[in-house]
This record gives structure tokens, sequence and C-alpha cells, in this order.
């Protein structure tokens, strides 16, 4: 799956595309509709450590599930576009202060229902670190290599535990 952006009337759109391979070669079928693209500047450069205001990471890495940190990297991905007044995170979904959702095109990716569900279900139990690399990517995420590494250990260990989430049979394309 990926996305693909279309222009409608001087205005970007999105859309989760599925690839599919026939005898005539390949085809794309539009899966849903993301929302129309917001593109905000990266204005700040905040580290992790300097948004939560914590002093040890590995601690805090301790202390919260994969998906809470998951969700502390999207706020702090909002926080630096300073859209954070703007958008909003709610569960799977980014969603605009009137509730509708919103794809928002942010570093190499886009911060969507698509990549977040991705990344809440990805299971590091058979990954190299390549596979959550490429979801951080999609997801628009600017993770430091540290806290990749910490992100990564905690997914491996989520997996491990009997709360590990479900790995997706679908693969995320950037």
């Amino acid at each position: 799956m990926f996305i693909r952006t279309k222009k409608i009337k001087g205005k970007d759109y999105g859309y989760l595309v599925n690839n599919s391979w026939t005898e005539k070669g390949a085809r794309q079928k539009v899966a849903c509709y993301l929302g129309k693209v917001h593109k905000p500047e990266r204005i700040r450069n905040k580290t992790l450590k300097e948004f939560l205001a914590v002093e040890n990471l590995a601690e805090y890495f301790d202390s919260k599930e994969y998906k809470e940190i998951i969700g502390s990297l999207i706020r702090l991905e909002l926080h630096n576009h300073n859209v954070d007044d703007f958008f909003f995170v709610d569960g799977n979904m980014v969603k605009t202060l009137s509730g509708k959702e919103a794809l928002i095109q942010a570093n190499q990716g886009f911060i969507c229902s698509g990549t977040l569900k991705q990344l809440h279900e990805y299971n590091g139990e058979n990954d190299d670190g390549y596979a959550l690399a490429s979801l951080v990517t999609a997801a628009g995420l600017n993770v430091e290599k540290d806290i990749f590494v910490l992100l990564f250990e905690k997914a491996k260990s989520s997996a491990n535990s009997a709360t590990g989430g479900q790995q997706s049979k679908e693969e995320f394309y950037y």
C-alpha cells in the first residue's frame, strides 16, 4: 500500500492505494480517501527529550507502552511543524479540530490514518529494523538514531510479551 496524491482544482488530496499485478501489468485500486493534504513547514527542531521534558529517555521508554511512545513521536512532529493547535491524534487517526480526518505531509512521508494504523500494528518479532524504519519514514516522523533504537527495542519486547500487537499482513511502501 502507498499514498497517492491528486491535485484537484489546485488542491492536493490523498488516497491510500493498493498495487496488484495482473497479466496486463500493474494495476492500482484506491482503498480509501485520506483527506486534503496539509503541507506545513517544519519551524522547530525540538528533540523528544526536550518536548517531553524528561531527564532520561531510557526510563521513559521503559515506563510507556509502544503505542504511547508512537503517540508522543506524532505529537512531537505536529509540534515541530507548528500545527499541534490545529490537529490532534485520536487513536489511529489524525483529525482537524472540526473532527475531519487529516493528511499531513511531513518530512519524507505523511501523518495520517493509514500510516498510524501501520505503526500501531507493527510487530517487531521477525524484523531486523528495516520494516520499522520504513513505517517511521512513511509516517513522516523524523526520529533520531538513538530514539529509533529505543523504539525498536520496545517494539521487540512488546512482540515477545503476551500483550504484543498483531503483525500486519499488509506491507506499506513509500
